[in-house]
């Protein structure tokens, strides 16, 4: 995988870093002195992405500096501000879902029945243009240390990803995209119907019921997943508002 075009200074920073055979320019990235937007942020999304993408597959040119004492202080004072921020955006979702009485399972129903954000799979669906289809599919072609948000955030993603892959499926027929493109989405649909009851039971309830103290790590994990995946469908859907010659619905 080729390096991204960088979105800012801070991006292209890293990205200089990652293609440099000593990574000098870890330690000359300056960071904005604001960071309250980090969530919303681009140029600093796209960095701290690079960053971790070194555990991963990488990039082509890059050398090797998963360790680099320079790049691993950038991406903790990248991630620091992020993790806050986010927890600060999620925090009400996990205190509702905590007020209820009872185990983890209807706790994670609660906040998965309060996901914010437009239903980015129901436009793909009923009228998204092909294009649209296409840059979708290409937003999707970026964890780490929090077990239980971990937890928490795998339990999302398969809770509520079922009905979305049906209506993507059914979106990329209607514009005439190869079947081999539909094929993924549904087979999906029942493959992530079957996660679903066991990564929010088998998996999540059982880690709670083994570490109480963990339960609203999980229950921040889920709401962390349906927030950044709201803010991810307002962008892109905003971003074709332009083309649509008016205002998406919600």
């Amino acid at each position: 995988m080729k390096p991204p075009e960088p979105r800012g200074p801070v991006s292209a920073a890293v990205r200089a870093g990652l293609t440099s055979a000593a990574g000098d320019e870890f330690l000359s990235v300056e960071l904005p002195g604001d960071l309250d937007h980090i969530l919303r942020d681009a140029d600093l999304q796209l960095a701290l992405w690079m960053l971790y993408e070194q555990s991963y597959r990488s990039f082509e040119g890059a050398h090797d500096h998963e360790w680099n004492p320079s790049a691993v202080a950038l991406r903790r004072r990248l991630e620091q501000p992020f993790e806050e921020q986010l927890r600060a955006a999620t925090a009400a979702v996990v205190d509702d879902a905590l007020a209820i009485a009872g185990d983890v399972v209807p706790q994670i129903e609660h906040a998965l029945a309060h996901a914010p954000g437009p239903d980015l799979a129901r436009f793909l669906h009923r009228e998204a243009s092909r294009e649209q289809v296409l840059d979708f599919l290409a937003q999707r072609s970026v964890y780490h240390r929090l077990r239980g948000a971990a937890l928490g955030h795998l339990c999302a993603f398969e809770s509520t990803s079922s009905v979305p892959c049906r209506r993507i499926a059914a979106g990329i027929e209607r514009v005439g995209l190869p079947e081999a493109t539909a094929a993924y989405f549904h087979e999906h649909v029942e493959a992530d119907a079957a996660h679903e009851h066991i990564v929010l039971r088998d998996i999540c309830g059982n880690f709670v019921e083994s570490e109480p103290a963990q339960r609203a790590e999980v229950l921040f994990g889920v709401a962390a997943c349906l927030y950044l995946d709201g803010l991810a469908a307002q962008d892109l859907l905003a971003s074709w508002a332009g083309t649509l010659g008016g205002e998406l619905a919600s």
